[in-house]
């Protein structure tokens, strides 16, 4: 790989390079030209059944990371999102349910929650909606 600043740079070129001499290292030459789409062997023809197996055989030297800690690293930050979505709706329904006990005013989902939010404040004392003033351009 190239050189500048000492820093590689890669290319899709050199990847392909990479791909093909890892694969024919490993014994696998004419699954190593199959694999990066050539097609100059008129012999090699491999299964789909086949091309898996040698593939598992060769992916963890294809691998620059750990699948099983990517695939445990998501699940947790899937259920951090799930606890984190419903402490948000949680928080919600306690903001609807006091605002509207505050104002009499009845909120329908998140439609409801815009045209309040775009404008004004209730107010305690004397107990009515003042809409926000615009601010001119």
């Amino acid at each position: 790989m190239k050189r500048k600043n000492g820093k590689r740079i890669v290319t899709f070129h050199r990847l392909r390079a990479h791909v093909k001499t890892t694969i024919s290292n490993l014994g696998f030459r004419d699954y190593s030209e199959y694999f990066i789409g050539h097609d100059t062997s008129t012999y090699y023809r491999p299964t789909e059944q086949q091309a898996m197996e040698i593939f598992r055989k060769i992916e963890s030297y294809l691998t620059y990371i750990d699948p099983k800690a990517m695939e445990a690293h998501q699940r947790d930050m899937e259920s951090k999102f799930a606890e984190e979505l419903e402490l948000r709706d949680a928080k919600y329904e306690i903001l609807k349910t006091a605002f509207e006990e505050v104002t009499g005013k009845k909120l329908e989902g998140w439609e409801g929650m815009k045209a309040v939010s775009k404008g004004g404040a209730y107010h305690i004392k004397s107990k009515k909606w003042k809409p926000r003033k615009q601010k001119e351009v």
